[in-house]
């Protein structure tokens, strides 16, 4: 039996993954909508799919310490969800 994470995870208010080598999240994380807290410090991400700025109640984002980080890039991604969903904004203008 497969199990949606989106359904088990919906009502998941904090999600605390840094320091894992995490190198890339799911598509599936812009479901987590009542995240309100999400920490991606020192992990080794390259990209963040653009479903992350669907995490409108999201007050707490840091993603520190991944520097290889590409799309968007690092020093966007630093600067927050406002940034990162421009970003993608105008990546999608291009």
């Amino acid at each position: 039996m497969k199990v949606n994470a989106s359904v088990v995870l919906k009502n998941l208010e904090t999600f605390q993954l840094q320091d894992n080598r995490i190198k890339n999240l799911s598509d599936d994380i812009g479901l987590l909508k009542s995240l309100k807290t999400l920490n991606l410090d020192y992990n080794k991400l390259r990209t963040l799919q653009e479903s992350i700025v669907n995490l409108i109640n999201l007050k707490e984002f840091s993603i520190t310490g991944n520097p290889k980080l590409i799309s968007p890039p690092y020093l966007i991604a630093v600067q927050g969800l406002n940034a990162i969903k421009d970003w993608f904004d105008q990546s999608h203008n291009k």
